[in-house]
């Protein structure tokens, strides 16, 4: 996958259009858990037998994976927050 398509997949799946720091955050992140996946301080299935395509297509679906379950307890955080901002101002 070229570089502008993985742009275009990045923001298709965050729903707008990425600053460039936030797609170079994506980038580090999916490289270091590529090393990681490489060095085996991953399990990433095949490992460093993994093509180099194989190990960046990996890598890349653990770090969705891992913003999507991020986003969620974000949100959960954040709903948490505002109930115990309401019950608070109940008691006020």
């Amino acid at each position: 996958m070229d570089f502008n398509r993985c742009i275009s997949a990045i923001n298709r799946a965050a729903g707008r259009e990425l600053s460039a720091d936030e797609v170079q955050a994506i980038f580090e992140r999916i490289q270091k858990t590529a090393r990681d996946i490489k060095a085996g301080r991953i399990d990433g299935g095949k490992g460093g037998t993994a093509t180099p395509d194989e190990l960046m297509l990996r890598a890349a679906d653990l770090e969705a994976q891992r913003m999507i379950e991020e986003a969620a307890l974000r949100e959960r955080r954040t709903l948490q927050d505002a109930e115990t901002a309401a019950k608070r101002q109940g008691e006020v």
